[in-house]
């Protein structure tokens, strides 16, 4: 008789404790960061390179945009606390370390320096980062893929540091 007793009390202590996490969760979701887009100057983005192919512009587009501009697609998943201040922070993060939406308003020896640090995290498979590619699958690169960015990285590097001829 007294397991029984005992039981019961388990459950309703279990049930209280669910309904306690239900309500924290539930009300956690009126505290949210703000997902933003900040205005940029189209003229200042990758896109208006010439150096860049539309092949890696595709590559960039598929798997930096969302971390590295000011024109990231915010998943689904990104509306939900704690989710959304993991999410908004790893943009933010990004933005700082290489924002291509300001990409052309960098010197040529900036630029230089940014492909060589792309190149290197590519190589180094550090980026994109594995929990995005977890939820986004198709960011993954090939090794093609990864061959091509890489053949243009150090072909448009070598390019910014030529003086003008």
């Amino acid at each position: 008789m007294e397991e029984t007793t005992v039981l019961k009390e388990m459950k309703i202590l279990l049930k209280r404790i669910a309904l306690a996490g239900a309500v924290i969760a539930i009300g956690a979701q009126l505290f949210r960061p703000d997902r933003v887009n900040p205005d940029s100057d189209p003229a200042l983005s990758i896109r208006r390179d010439p150096m860049v192919t539309p092949e890696i512009l595709g590559l960039l587009d598929r798997s930096c945009f969302d971390c590295h501009t000011h024109e990231t697609r915010w998943p689904w998943y990104s509306t939900l606390t704690p989710v959304n201040y993991l999410t908004v922070r790893d943009v933010e993060e990004g933005r700082k370390h290489l924002n291509l939406s300001n990409w052309m308003s960098q010197s040529p020896t900036r630029r230089a320096s940014a492909l060589e640090r792309m190149a290197d995290e590519i190589t180094g498979g550090s980026m994109p980062l594995a929990p995005y590619v977890l939820m986004h699958a198709e960011a993954k690169w090939t090794d093609a893929e990864k061959q091509a960015f890489l053949d243009w990285a150090y072909a448009t590097q070598d390019s910014l540091m030529r003086p003008n001829e």
